[in-house]
């Protein structure tokens, strides 16, 4: 497992792919139900509540960040 997926099963994500077309995502549940997911995807991500749009926040962003490091996403 890499460290990018550690952090996001430490935040409650669960990861899936290759699939879809895309290069991996990771999926958790609200309490209250709803889908949250983070894709991956030819250099870019994208975040869903539910089929909408959603917030990011910091921790989330320290692990998409791994994961595009990962990746080979970003320049050191």
């Amino acid at each position: 497992m890499s460290k990018a997926d550690e952090m996001f099963e430490k935040l409650g994500y669960k990861k899936y792919g290759p699939e879809y077309n895309l290069v991996c995502y990771y999926v958790r549940y609200t309490p209250e139900g709803e889908k949250e997911e983070i894709c991956f995807n030819d250099r870019t991500f994208a975040a869903f509540i539910e089929g909408h749009y959603s917030y990011i926040y910091c921790n989330e962003l320290k692990a998409i960040t791994q994961k595009c490091k990962e990746l080979g996403w970003l320049n050191e």
